[in-house]
């Protein structure tokens, strides 16, 4: 460690990266007071070659784990995923969204939501404030299809809910369309592209914000508190956001708040973003799970949640033959300014 300072406040991503490797140490001192011992090997792929990623596999015989978490980017995940397969070894990917990730392979688990989660999620939220009209916000994008096919196949089966879906095409009659309904919640799954979603966010809260009587309710599947460092917390604050904030370090929990004690005792730092408390979790279920059913827990992979897991987590195969998925979704909403 060193003084970002006298860097010259130059961002360092990697460091971000390396909490996650800290919340992994912490893990252990858990597993170990627990009474479950783990031999945790740490392997470097330094391209994405595909070559790269089979000489760290074969060099390393990661072959013979019981399960592998994979901090890849897409590239050499893909080939991890193809030696998964081959070698029959579970591999756990903690960041992806992306949802033909666990396809046709029985070997890989997303740490991340699915959208069937996701979804599920947004419409008990929904359902819970009486008398909602749901207006669903996208614009027939092939990244959005995921998103939409999962809505609309869980609001078939409900009749609590009155859903209008809404093209931003047709963004400038928003307001205008709005003003037909009460008590109304938006959720906004448009997805074009970087730079598109910026601008379509931007405009989004000006367009809600301009209205002075029954201003929505918004809600997202990305989280512009997070990841939209110019976002005006007071449109937020206005429109009752909430978001999708999967390991958000919430303060205001005892588990939490312990978990950012230790964590600011061993490393002379407060966890930054979610890296810290995401794979400490994954090191302490999957440890659990494994220690408690052997080989067996794939073919249930589902235990109550251990002692110190911070966050919800459960694990259900998306079909047969393709990997597994979690199953939870946890959304927060910007209250007095806070996340609760």
């Amino acid at each position: 460690k060193f003084d970002v300072d006298q860097r010259r406040k130059q961002n360092y991503p990697s460091f971000e990266f390396i909490q996650f490797y800290e919340g992994l140490q912490l893990a252990l001192e858990d597993l170990e007071n627990q009474g479950i011992s783990v031999v945790l090997n740490v392997v470097d792929v330094f391209s994405e070659a595909d070559s790269a990623v089979v000489n760290a596999f074969d060099r390393h015989n990661v072959a013979q784990s019981d399960f592998v978490i994979g901090m890849l980017t897409r590239k050499p995940f893909a080939k991890l995923a193809q030696l998964a397969l081959q070698n029959r070894v579970f591999v756990i990917n903690p960041l992806s969204t992306r949802e033909g990730l666990v396809d046709g392979n029985p070997y890989i688990i997303r740490y991340m939501p699915s959208a069937k989660a996701v979804a599920k999620s947004m419409l008990d939220i929904v359902s819970a404030s009486p008398n909602s009209n749901l207006y669903v916000i996208h614009s027939n994008g092939k990244e959005e299809q995921a998103m939409y096919n999962a809505l609309q196949e869980q609001l078939e089966g409900r009749n609590d809910i009155k859903t209008t879906y809404f093209n931003w095409s047709q963004n400038a009659k928003l307001a205008s369309t709005l003003k037909t309904t009460d008590n109304n919640v938006l959720i906004s799954i448009y997805d074009q592209g970087k730079d598109k979603n910026r601008i379509q966010v931007s405009m989004l809260l000006s367009r809600l914000s301009a209205m002075t009587k029954g201003r929505p309710t918004l809600m997202t599947k990305d989280n512009y508190v997070r990841d939209l460092s110019d976002v005006d917390y007071q449109q937020l604050q206005n429109l009752n956001y909430t978001m999708l904030y999967t390991a958000y370090l919430d303060y205001n929990d005892p588990i939490h708040s312990s978990f950012i004690d230790r964590y600011k005792n061993r490393y002379k730092t407060a966890p930054q973003g979610m890296y810290a408390g995401m794979a400490h979790d994954i090191l302490l279920y999957f440890s659990h799970a494994i220690s408690k059913k052997g080989s067996q827990f794939w073919k249930s992979p589902s235990i109550p949640k251990p002692a110190g897991m911070l966050f919800p987590l459960h694990i259900q195969q998306k079909a047969a033959g393709s990997g597994f998925e979690n199953q939870t979704a946890v959304f927060y909403r910007m209250n007095n300014l806070k996340l609760v």
